[in-house]
Formats: structure tokens, C-alpha cells, sequence
């Protein structure tokens, strides 16, 4: 069994017979657990369980509620059975070859104020569940997050069928870490159009219009209970390109390991 020995900067190593075979580390300041890695020829021994549970116990002395985790990539069977659920998936596809729409259409959204004011509320609760935050901090929390995400060649539009207004889609330009890329923030259909295909055809529009201007591909992010959009977003080839994972602490008891200067 490895000793668990705390260095510097938040992190710990898993040491067996004076040797470091793994480390993990806690973000100063912030419930994340990172960096987790153990040696190859030590693996498929607990050796990665027990620094995440030491990695646990230090964020509950630090009297943290949660554990957050970030994957870059679809794999989380491994947290998975630690008790991490998936809040948050990035997704992402190539442009080539998409389709083109049918039967809708992107306009330019008139009054944004009213779709952000809704998707503000919906944040908000989504951070009370996901973030344990009380319903003032999670508005506060959602106002700030989707301000700073915003971007002055942002496009919202509404999405249009037949004359009729369906939806509305947020649409952003390139992230410097992500040159040619382009970004879905939202596309919801309202609840009377729900059901009838015109997320998909939204969605590929939207993919069109990215084509249309140059970009090579197209990003998003989806809530991790969002089943219905996760199996849509499978199946119109959009690739998980990074996870976040989280746990929460309150009800969860801490694995047996031993651990020396954590």
C-alpha cells in the first residue's frame, strides 16, 4: 500500500518503498482536482483511487463540499466508479459535409433580452444542483459566467419555420485556443415545437452558416443530464472532446488509505 505524502502547490504523491509511483494535485483555492498520473508499471493496483480519495480528504479539511475533475477526453469510467457524475460535456464535429437545412431558418434575434433573461433563470438552477450554490449566489454566479462569455461578433437568432418562430441559437466566433472553430452557446426550440425535428434542422443551419463563413468546425457544451441533446449530439457525430466531473463530499465517506503529511 502507498504512502500519500503531500509536497508543494497543493500536490500529493503516492510513494511506495521510497519511490514516487503517482501524484495527483489540489488546485490552491478551488475544490479541482488535476494532474492525476501513475507510473505504467505500477498501474491496475489502486494506486490512482487512493490519491484521488487523499486528494478528497484534503478538500473536505479544506472544508470543501464537492470534488471537481476535468477530462480531456469521452472516457470517465474510471471516475465514474469513484462516484463522479458528468455535469458538463464540450463537443465538437468537422464542417465537411454537413448538410443543408431544410425548412428553417436563422434570423437575426430583435430582443435578446427576453432569451437571456430565460437562460439566466435556467443557469441558475442548473448551479444550485450542480455547484450546492443557494438560489442568490447561483443567479449572481449564472449573470456573471454568461457575461464574460459574451462577445461583441456574437449572433443570436431566432430560429424560424414557415414563418413562425421556433427557437433561438447563440452563435459565437473562434476562441484564440481554438482557431477555426466556431461556437453553439445555446439552441433551444420552444416547447410547442418540441419533438418535431426542428433542433436538428436548427443545428444544422447553424452548422451551415459556420461553413458559409470559412471555419472548419463547430463547438459546444451540453449539460451532463441533458440526456435528450447528449443522444442527439451523438447521433449527428459530435465527438466528446473534454468532460467535467463532479462529486459531492457531504455524503460520501472517505477511502481507507494511508497518508502521511496531508
Amino acid at each position: 500500500m502507498p504512502v500519500i505524502t503531500a509536497t508543494h502547490g497543493g500536490l500529493l504523491a503516492a510513494v511506495v518503498d521510497g519511490r514516487e509511483v503517482g501524484r495527483v494535485r489540489v488546485r490552491p483555492g478551488t475544490s479541482g482536482i488535476t494532474e492525476l498520473y501513475v507510473d505504467p508499471a505500477h498501474r491496475g493496483r489502486g494506486y490512482g483511487s487512493r490519491l484521488v480519495a487523499a486528494a478528497e480528504r484534503r478538500l473536505r479539511a479544506q472544508g470543501r463540499s464537492r470534488a471537481d475533475v476535468e477530462l480531456p477526453g469521452p472516457d470517465s469510467g474510471f471516475f465514474e466508479r469513484l462516484g463522479y457524475g458528468v455535469v458538463a460535456q464540450q463537443r465538437a464535429r468537422e464542417l465537411a459535409g454537413a448538410s443543408a437545412a431544410e425548412g428553417v431558418g436563422l434570423v437575426t434575434l430583435a430582443d435578446p433580452g427576453r432569451r437571456l433573461a430565460a437562460l439566466v433563470d435556467e443557469y441558475a438552477l442548473d448551479l444550485q444542483e450542480d455547484e450546492h450554490l443557494t438560489p442568490g449566489a447561483a443567479r449572481h454566479t449564472a449573470e456573471r459566467r454568461l457575461a464574460e462569455l459574451r462577445n461583441p461578433h456574437d449572433h443570436m437568432c431566432t430560429v424560424t419555420a414557415r414563418g413562425a418562430e421556433v427557437g433561438w441559437a447563440w452563435i459565437g466566433p473562434p476562441r484564440r485556443a481554438y482557431p477555426g472553430m466556431g461556437w453553439l452557446f445555446q439552441i433551444e426550440i420552444d416547447e410547442p415545437y418540441r419533438g418535431r425535428g426542428f433542433g436538428t434542422r436548427a443545428l444544422t443551419a447553424v452548422q451551415g452558416r459556420m461553413r458559409d463563413q470559412g471555419l472548419s468546425r463547430i463547438g459546444l457544451d451540453v449539460h451532463g443530464a441533458n440526456t435528450r441533446a447528449r443522444r442527439l449530439y451523438d447521433r449527428l457525430g459530435f465527438a466528446v472532446t473534454a468532460q467535467q466531473m463532479v462529486k459531492d463530499l457531504r455524503g460520501s465517506r472517505p477511502a481507507r488509505t494511508t497518508v502521511g503529511a496531508c
